[in-house]
């Protein structure tokens, strides 16, 4: 495989620069929550409240659950994408390019969810998938008589975890009939990789078993 805010202490305050359609109830609500805030903080403490900021995590919290729950309802789908030799013409391996299937909203790109889950323990959790599902397609090609390998992109922060190798290896266990070279995982946003000692260890690893690792 290869791995390519000063008030008293009960002050809250208010930030009215925009104006958002709310209910009276959800209005008094969140200005009433800075105030808890402040005063459990001590004293000569205040809290902002923010409309924008207020909606603007709670759009982001939804959109986490909803990816959640679509990955638990199997929503996300893997297309793949054709690697040819351009001398021979031959079919070389394929990349897996995730897709979200959405019930509502129809078809979408990464760019319209990765964002969302970009530093969350989702990403990781959908990165698995992604690995996981492109395996049992290796295997179901396997078994039809085709060996065609698999590149897969993961996140910089996936492999700078610090069991990315055991989790690794348990998802391949899954699947013994495939040999390391039908998997490539390719690291996406190399410069992103803070912790090199570590990705070093890992690509070490790897590279002991047979594997290696492609950043770019």
């Amino acid at each position: 495989m290869a791995i390519r805010s000063r008030c008293r202490a009960a002050s809250g305050s208010r930030s009215t620069r925009s104006v958002r359609k709310s209910s009276p109830t959800s209005c008094c609500a969140r200005p009433t929550r800075r105030c808890i805030e402040a005063k459990l903080a001590g004293k000569d403490r205040y809290h902002l409240f923010d409309t924008d900021h207020d909606h603007d995590l709670r759009s982001h919290h939804e959109s986490l659950e909803r990816i959640r729950h679509g990955l638990v309802r199997g929503e996300f789908v893997l297309y793949y994408q054709p690697k040819v030799n351009m001398h021979s013409g031959e079919l070389i391996g394929v990349e897996a390019l995730i897709r979200w299937q959405h019930p509502e909203q129809g078809l979408l790109s990464p760019d319209c969810f990765l964002p969302v889950i970009e530093h969350h323990p989702l990403g990781i959790q959908l990165g698995e998938w992604v690995i996981e599902a492109a395996l049992g397609q290796v295997a179901a090609w396997q078994a039809e008589g085709l060996r065609v390998p698999v590149s897969v992109n993961i996140a910089a922060n996936h492999l700078q975890r610090a069991d990315f190798a055991e989790r690794l290896y348990l998802l391949l266990s899954l699947h013994p009939g495939i040999t390391p070279d039908m998997l490539q995982l390719e690291v996406l946003e190399s410069s992103a990789l803070a912790d090199m000692n570590h990705v070093a260890e890992t690509m070490a690893t790897c590279t002991a078993h047979g594997r290696r690792l492609l950043a770019r």
